[in-house]
């Protein structure tokens, strides 16, 4: 496919105290250049603004360049704006990717998406974004993808996700988390993959719907966790509990009867929690008659203290007189 790319700089005029932008294109914009870019904006039609340097006070709004209507991908890069610009999806309504990452995002208003009907991906990862509204994201009902980590979100409306009936993929990892209200995950019926790593986040039953194939809780600094919690999630295959502070007996992270309910759960990372190795020892002969494998990744491989199958453990010292 012939790739078109196109950067956008941004010149302030003011006139009358009001701000007038004036978009120029720069060619030489390298598109490769970016890290973990959606497809969509290497292979499609894309244009990246460039060089935005404004305040919290300062509302940014589009002209409009009629040959730039069937864009695919819309991004922000080596810019600093604290709101995405108020009509930026009236002007490219047909955009189907957003990468806004490491910008300084602080606020996604309500209406922020309302025009973007088209979106498939979204990626506003490493900005400051503390809440996220009421159905703020609802308008894009066709979304796959939505990229949130890094932020400083420790707040989530309960109908933040309402519509997302097509969400697959949903990273929020590395936020401020610790209390996320029922609705907003459970609901999204199809979504597979959901990474909540590097919060601080406190596990209920019902939280997560079942559709789930992959679950990344690691670094929440758990400590009584049990596969209990997450009884309803019969599609899960892949379970990520490293870093955190597990350190109860198998029967209580891990009771009898429950892989007969969690039936398809085949990987699972324990690496860097608080067992004792007769504990581990346990957890391990039992979830490998159950043919699961411990994954451990490779900077976390124990090999010059204790460990069980690479995973690190705690000897217990005994007195006796």
């Amino acid at each position: 496919m012939f790739l078109k790319i196109f950067s956008f700089i941004l010149i302030f005029v003011t006139i009358a105290d009001s701000k007038v932008i004036e978009l120029k294109c720069n060619p030489n914009f390298d598109v490769q250049s970016i890290v973990n870019l959606p497809y969509r904006c290497i292979n499609g039609l894309s244009c990246f603004f460039e060089n935005i340097n404004v305040d919290e006070n300062t509302n940014l709004v589009l002209n409009y360049d009629e040959a730039n209507y069937g864009l695919d991908c819309v991004g922000f890069i080596n810019s600093t704006i604290s709101i995405l610009p108020s009509n930026l999806f009236n002007k490219y309504c047909a955009v189907s990717s957003l990468y806004a990452s490491g910008i300084g995002l602080k606020f996604l208003p309500q209406n922020t998406f309302e025009n973007a009907t088209n979106m498939l991906d979204m990626n506003l990862s490493g900005n400051k974004l503390k809440k996220l509204e009421s159905r703020v994201f609802s308008p894009c009902k066709g979304l796959k993808k939505l990229v949130l980590s890094h932020n400083e979100i420790d707040e989530i409306d309960m109908d933040a996700f309402d519509h997302l009936d097509g969400l697959e993929d949903l990273d929020l990892s590395n936020n401020k988390l610790t209390n996320i209200p029922h609705k907003a995950l459970a609901q999204l019926k199809n979504l597979r993959t959901l990474n909540l790593g590097n919060n601080t986040l406190i596990v209920r039953y019902g939280q997560f719907p079942s559709s789930l194939v992959s679950l990344d809780l690691s670094y929440n600094k758990l400590e009584n966790f049990t596969l209990k919690s997450i009884i309803s999630l019969t599609n899960i295959k892949y379970l990520y509990l490293n870093g955190n502070r597990i350190y109860r007996f198998r029967q209580h992270i891990f009771p009898d009867g429950i892989l007969e309910a969690l039936k398809s759960l085949k990987h699972i990372q324990l690496s860097d929690n608080e067992f004792y190795c007769t504990t581990l020892a346990d957890i391990v002969i039992w979830l490998e008659k159950y043919k699961i494998h411990i994954d451990v990744e490779p900077h976390w491989m124990i090999i010059n203290s204790s460990n069980i199958r690479g995973v690190g453990c705690k000897e217990e010292s005994r007195f006796f007189l």
